[in-house]
């Protein structure tokens, strides 16, 4: 696999180029595209969950109110098992002080890892659309994935609970998502043909598989995402690879031994099982030539899976390429996200 470009190089890259950040367009081809979504798989009763009111709890954030918006606080009890305070959905609700119905823009974290990005993103949407629009960002204090104890299993039985345990937070974090669109259709100032969702790195990866599995959103941006998840976590460097490193040398396990029970636990899990699910003309995709987190095989299937939506891959790594976001990429992401969301919304 090729060298994963660092942090450094891409901000040398973009000062010696004017800020220019490296990347390919491949546009979407209508003409690839299935003309109607298929019917979802039987992969996708496995997102099943009860629809019921849901009781959620908010208070007003005046210390971040705007001209356009008011800020909630808003929780809500999570549909499961979860890894987040309180075993609550924790967010923030951007609610747009103009009148009228106005699209939701529901935007995930990166999962108890660097903040930057969701708040970046939101900064850059209530600016452009001002009280045109509301936001949800997800708070994800925590680490969806519990890596710390998963380095700690000491048997084969452990490590295949702790992979059965790490699939039903995958589980339960996108049938929350579900819930927040039910949510999001008890509001009168939400227009429920207008919802999106947007999502970075792991944040991504749930963007991804609930596009999959809830056709009431209206349209996805994917930021660094994959399918195959057990590929991805065996795959991953950070927390993800010092728990496999861990856990490979203390039950002597190879890297295909890993990967297999990561695999029997987490396939139900895989944005590629609902192919034809997708409507990819409402898909907005960033991956990474680079990326060693997310492997090419994984961003391969998942931008197939997704019926080859508007790609733009950075040549650049997971971690790198997230300069694109920010003023020393001229904040390439973020414009080419306005540009979409102003065209499908």
């Amino acid at each position: 696999m090729a060298r994963d470009k660092s942090t450094l190089s891409l901000a040398m890259s973009a000062l010696s180029t004017g800020g220019f950040v490296k990347h390919t367009h491949t546009p979407f081809n209508n003409a690839a595209a299935s003309a109607s979504p298929h019917a979802p798989p039987a992969e996708s009763r496995f997102f099943d969950y009860t629809p019921a009111p849901i009781e959620y709890r908010n208070r007003i954030l005046n210390k971040l109110e705007t001209g356009d918006h008011i800020v909630r606080y808003v929780r809500f009890p999570s549909a499961g098992l979860t890894r987040q305070p309180g075993g609550l959905v924790h967010a923030h609700y951007w609610h747009g002080k103009r009148p009228g119905q106005k699209p939701l823009l529901i935007v995930l974290p990166i999962f108890g890892s660097y903040t930057y990005p969701t708040e970046a993103m939101v900064r850059t949407i209530r600016r452009h659309y001002g009280g045109d629009c509301h936001v949800l960002q997800i708070v994800g204090e925590n680490y969806l994935l519990d890596w710390f104890g998963l380095a700690e299993v000491d048997s084969y039985e452990a490590l295949t609970a702790k992979a059965d345990e790490m699939a039903e937070h995958m589980r339960i974090a996108v049938i929350d998502l579900k819930r927040c669109v039910d949510w999001a259709l008890t509001r009168e100032e939400i227009d429920a043909e207008r919802i999106a969702l947007i999502g970075f790195s792991m944040g991504a990866f749930l963007t991804a598989l609930t596009l999959g599995v809830e056709p009431r959103l209206r349209a996805g941006v994917v930021v660094l995402g994959g399918a195959h998840p057990a590929g991805i976590i065996a795959s991953c460097g950070g927390k993800p690879g010092m728990a496999k490193a861990a856990v490979m040398e203390r039950l002597g396990l190879s890297w295909e031994e890993y990967f297999r029970v990561l695999e029997n636990a987490t396939c139900s899990n895989d944005p590629a099982h609902f192919e034809g699910c997708f409507r990819p003309e409402r898909i907005l995709l960033f991956d990474a030539l680079y990326d060693t987190c997310m492997p090419a095989r994984s961003r391969a299937a998942l931008w197939q899976a997704m019926g080859q939506p508007e790609r733009y891959t950075m040549h650049y790594g997971h971690k790198s390429a997230f300069l694109a976001m920010t003023p020393l990429g001229r904040n390439f992401m973020r414009r080419k996200t306005l540009q979409f969301l102003d065209r499908v919304l």
